[in-house]
């Protein structure tokens, strides 16, 4: 099978380069029992994309509005939203990340669903809904701390309902 690599770098010129990416009719991730093409792997470098559905997604000073794909990585940029097997963030924002394995280093993360997450240091996630937390980063809201804020909102709810 071959594979297909699509870069994107800043233009030259003021006018905006036009980059089409090729969305095959398989799975979110490319796998498929069924003889279907690969999908690409797409490169931004100091530039940006709307929307990408690829293997692997590399971001080096740029950004996406979101993503999906088996790898996705920020680096000193930012995305949306990323949905990835594997997502790492580097020196980057994201809004949010689901993902089964998500790496996060020196960077601010709105939302984090993730099986395993490993938060390096300087990070910072606000929601993170994880089986595994790992790392000196800093969750501001985890799974059992939204628990506990969903009650008290709950109960404050009911309270505020009877007395009026």
């Amino acid at each position: 099978m071959s594979h297909r690599t699509i870069t994107v770098d800043a233009p030259s010129t003021a006018e905006p380069v036009p980059v089409v990416v090729a969305r095959s009719a398989g799975s979110p991730t490319g796998r498929t029992n069924e003889s279907r093409p690969p999908l690409p792997d797409v490169r931004v470098d100091m530039g940006g994309l709307g929307a990408v559905q690829a293997d692997k997604v590399v971001v080096s000073v740029g950004g996406i509005g979101a993503a999906r794909a088996e790898r996705v990585s920020v680096q000193v940029g930012a995305i949306g939203a990323v949905a990835a097997d594997r997502a790492k963030v580097s020196a980057g924002a994201a809004n949010l990340v689901l993902a089964r394995e998500a790496t996060l280093e020196q960077a601010i993360v709105q939302t984090v669903t993730a099986g395993r997450v490993t938060l390096g240091r300087g990070s910072v996630a606000g929601i993170v809904i994880a089986g595994r937390v790992d790392g000196p980063g800093r969750p501001i809201l985890d799974g059992r701390a939204g628990l506990v804020a969903g009650a008290v909102i709950a109960l404050t709810w009911l309270i505020v309902r009877r007395l009026r």
